[in-house]
């Protein structure tokens, strides 16, 4: 997998991006799922107790739990009836159940961990490589969508400005069957 940026793209990419631009990572062969977490997925993680629940942290993400006593994504609002609103942009709307849910990377490790035990086998975020072998596919250099993504692969044109079902882009799912690896929401892996 080709890994980093060329300083003279002139595609989008975070300062980070550029850093190890020209050099391959060899990434042997893994399994992914083929949508993002959904917000009714995670959901089960916090009616389980996931926030108050020691064996599925790491260090880091205890002394955040601890430190900011978090019981729910941030974007979760408590309606007052025992669920929850979402709040986007400018306003609060009914938790759509089939959006991704938005975490930080302390939640989604949490989570992995979490669902690693209720399934009885290993999840866990992906690398950035395993991440860009499977936006790519096998043997290729470039996505599939080209230098930018447009309203047939993804939401970055959304009137609304907010993410979109799991299954909404069919369009967007990689070479290997993933979905939405060409926008929705940002993705966490598990290496910097």
């Amino acid at each position: 997998v080709p890994m980093g940026r060329d300083h003279g793209s002139n595609v989008f990419g975070w300062d980070q991006d550029y850093s190890n631009a020209g050099y391959s990572i060899d990434v042997p062969s893994f399994k992914a799922s083929k949508y993002l977490v959904s917000n009714r997925h995670f959901y089960e993680f916090v009616k389980d107790g996931g926030y108050t629940n020691r064996q599925w942290w790491d260090e880091e993400g205890w002394n955040w739990v601890t430190w900011k006593k978090p019981t729910h994504p941030w974007f979760w609002v408590p309606d007052g009836e025992g669920g929850f609103r979402l709040r986007v942009q400018v306003e609060e709307i009914a938790l759509p159940w089939d959006w991704p849910c938005e975490t930080n990377n302390l939640e989604a490790k949490a989570y992995a961990n979490w669902l690693s035990a209720k399934e009885g086998k290993k999840f866990r975020l992906p690398t950035e490589a395993e991440w860009e072998r499977a936006a790519l596919g096998d043997g290729r250099n470039e996505y599939p969508w080209g230098a930018s993504c447009s309203e047939e692969w993804s939401n970055f044109n959304n009137p609304d400005g907010g993410t979109t079902p799991v299954e909404q882009f069919v369009r967007g799912v990689s070479p290997v069957g993933v979905w939405d690896m060409c926008g929705n929401v940002s993705e966490w892996v598990n290496d910097w």
